[in-house]
């Protein structure tokens, strides 16, 4: 895992990107992230329950897709998605509450949690290990955490020949401007996860194909689109995203 961004800057991106666009209309827009957030949904609907916490909740849009019974708080470091969050869940869910908080420093007590759910969020992190072990704390005894990442590291020949195209460093900064700040393996990912809860179940949604040319993945998937009907390409960075549901362990 690499560590590129201090905390004060991450915090001022998420401001900055908060105001510039609205997170789930901009990414339900593309193909690949309506197939990741459908897994997402079919994983709240089978396991979440009781209360529960959505970390970078943005705009709030997993509030709607809570099981009935449940009660629901999203957090995010991005003031202007948090108002955008009230002001779109407050007419359709009752039982809500929204926070301007970041991972890094959770304001709840001990086990206060059935469930937590991580999307798309160990990337955005500096240090990973550490929320995972805040985590463990709050979740309550057989209680769930539904963890998924994009950050995910490329093979080893890809990076070899972004870096002969001499790409490589050009990469590395548009992983920044994203806010990704640590990468994985889907292996490393899994081992994270395991030092502090126990695995229930773990799904991978990858791209077909992975060339090292930007432009010609993107003529592929979409002739593949073409061909069958339906989506089987990459988001941005091309190297497809990670679940894991987990549940608390012994100690």
């Amino acid at each position: 895992m690499i560590s590129l961004i201090s905390l004060k800057e991450l915090f001022r991106h998420y401001q900055l990107e908060g105001l510039e666009k609205h997170q789930f209309k901009t990414e339900i827009m593309h193909p690949f992230h309506r197939i990741r957030y459908a897994i997402i949904r079919q994983l709240i609907h089978k396991y979440v329950k009781g209360l529960v916490l959505d970390i970078g909740c943005a705009e709030g849009w997993f509030a709607l897709w809570m099981p009935h019974h449940t009660e629901y708080v999203g957090i995010d470091l991005s003031a202007p998605r948090i108002k955008r969050a009230i002001q779109e869940t407050k007419r359709k869910i009752k039982i809500a509450e929204f926070i301007v908080c970041s991972f890094d420093n959770l304001p709840f007590k001990e086990e206060t949690f059935d469930s937590i759910i991580w999307s798309e969020g160990p990337e955005h992190a500096i240090d990973p290990e550490h929320v995972f072990r805040e985590l463990k704390g709050l979740l309550r005894d057989n209680g769930t955490i539904i963890v998924s990442t994009m950050g995910l590291a490329p093979p080893s020949w890809y990076k070899i020949l972004r870096q002969a195209l001499r790409l490589w460093e050009n990469d590395k900064l548009e992983q920044i401007r994203w806010g990704h700040v640590s990468t994985f393996t889907k292996s490393s990912i899994k081992l994270l996860v395991t030092k502090y809860f126990k695995l229930d179940e773990v799904l991978e949604l990858r791209p077909l194909l992975l060339i090292p040319i930007r432009k010609l993945q993107y003529l592929f998937e979409h002739f593949v689109q073409r061909v069958t009907g339906r989506y089987i390409g990459s988001a941005w960075p091309g190297f497809g995203c990670v679940f894991i549901v987990a549940s608390k362990s012994d100690d």
